[in-house]
């Protein structure tokens, strides 16, 4: 689309995907287009295009040639760049994509994803146990839904300490920040110092897998081979950055407090 004009105007619904209004609203609005054709909303910067149905949603995921996953890069797709300078697998298209995920898989074996299951497992009786042990109230954002994902992705899948944990969440938390960034507008010092910090662990934390591997997920991308290929330097950053640190987003952690409520509704009425 080469200009707004060339929109159909008749198809532009008014509204700030970023808005607390929307935010608060959002299940509503979702319901809504999930019964509508896609249509086009009007942010800062380039027109979205909007798309509920699943025979749509289907339809562009299978059209990778009119619909690319590789994200445009400069000035008016600021706000669409979560992770910044790094190209996660799911920003990839046709063979390079298929190379990536191929060298991926076995950090997703059955046998590290059941290594998983059990240190997650361990993490949330953890967490409902300390929970209950200061109840019978409790705040279902601070006490769980906050803590299981930092907790899941950061300590269950990469081991990290609490130092490294808060370097990684503090730069989860500036995220959002990129949403509200104009065209041609640089991003928040703040947030490009919390990235460069990012950077930086993650190098560390890549070099010391290299010194020492662990059973762990990151080891396990490091050492991926297949049939003489491996990921490359930048390859291997990006895929732990997109996982552990734009993978911290605002939907992961209220996508917990919504399962938390659902397990408390159910474990009640069990009871």
């Amino acid at each position: 689309m080469s200009s707004f004009a060339e929109l159909d105007q008749s198809n532009v619904v008014d509204i700030d995907l970023g808005s607390a209004e929307f935010k608060a609203n959002a299940h509503r609005h979702m319901v809504e287009w999930a019964r509508r054709p896609p249509f086009y909303v009007l942010g800062h910067g380039q027109p979205q295009l909007v798309v509920g149905r699943y025979v749509d949603v289907h339809k562009i995921f299978s059209d990778t040639q009119t619909f690319a996953s590789e994200m445009p890069r400069g000035p008016g797709w600021e706000q669409f760049n979560k992770i910044m300078d790094a190209q996660f697998v799911t920003q990839m298209d046709g063979e390079q994509h298929a190379r990536v995920r191929r060298l991926l898989t076995p950090a997703f074996s059955s046998r590290r994803i059941e290594q998983l299951q059990e240190s997650i497992t361990g993490i949330v009786d953890g967490m409902l146990d300390r929970i209950e042990a200061n109840g019978p109230a409790f705040d279902g954002m601070k006490d769980y839904g906050a803590l299981l994902v930092v907790d899941a992705l950061l300590d269950a899948m990469v081991n990290m300490n609490e130092r490294r944990k808060a370097i990684f969440v503090a730069f989860h938390d500036l995220i959002p920040g990129t949403t509200y960034v104009k065209p041609g507008e640089p991003w928040s010092p703040q947030l490009r110092r919390a990235f460069d910090r990012t950077m930086e662990e993650i190098k560390e934390i890549i070099d010391e897998r290299r010194l020492s591997p662990r059973q762990d997920f990151i080891s396990d991308l490091v050492n991926a081979r297949d049939a003489g290929d491996k990921l490359n330097d930048r390859e291997l950053f990006d895929q732990i950055f997109g996982i552990c640190g734009a993978s911290l987003s605002a939907t992961s952690r209220a996508a917990a407090v919504r399962c938390t409520c659902f397990t408390r509704t159910t474990t009640s009425a069990n009871n």
